[in-house]
């Protein structure tokens, strides 16, 4: 969406009707940092309408193929949910001035629990992501 000028500013035009006169953009992703994964989905998601119409317009062709269906948008969905577990977490001890080792370990159980409890109710891939995760945070405190 960001290639062309043109396309720029009708995106930016989309963006201000269907979000009230908001001026946001697209982030991009950058390999393996977790944190900016969850921003730029949260910034799509947030961007669903413009994306879906600029996908649809015809003087846009050639962006059709980027369309995304109803499937792949609550796939989006799922994936914040799962990544917003560790961006919580990191924004509260972000926020302290000295995190101590006696509130973090309680608070990596914690987000450890809301993720078993994630697991419940999701498919076998969302699973696995989550039980990476878990393997992730295991290393940290053992």
């Amino acid at each position: 969406v960001q290639a062309l000028s043109l396309r720029c500013q009708h995106f930016s035009q989309l963006i201000k009707t269907y979000l009230k006169g908001k001026d946001l953009q697209l982030l991009c992703d950058v390999d393996v940092r977790w944190r900016s994964t969850y921003l730029m989905i949260k910034c799509a998601l947030e961007l669903k309408n413009p994306l879906d119409a600029i996908t649809q317009t015809e003087e846009f062709d050639e962006l059709r193929k980027y369309r995304l269906s109803d499937s792949e948008w609550d796939a989006l969905v799922t994936a914040r949910n799962i990544l917003e577990v560790p961006f919580d977490f990191q924004q509260k001890f972000s926020a302290e001035k000295t995190p101590t080792l006696c509130d973090t370990i309680p608070h990596f159980e914690a987000m450890i629990q809301v993720w078993k409890e994630m697991q419940d109710k999701l498919g076998a891939s969302e699973k696995y992501v989550i039980l990476s995760g878990h393997r992730t945070v295991d290393s940290f405190t053992t």
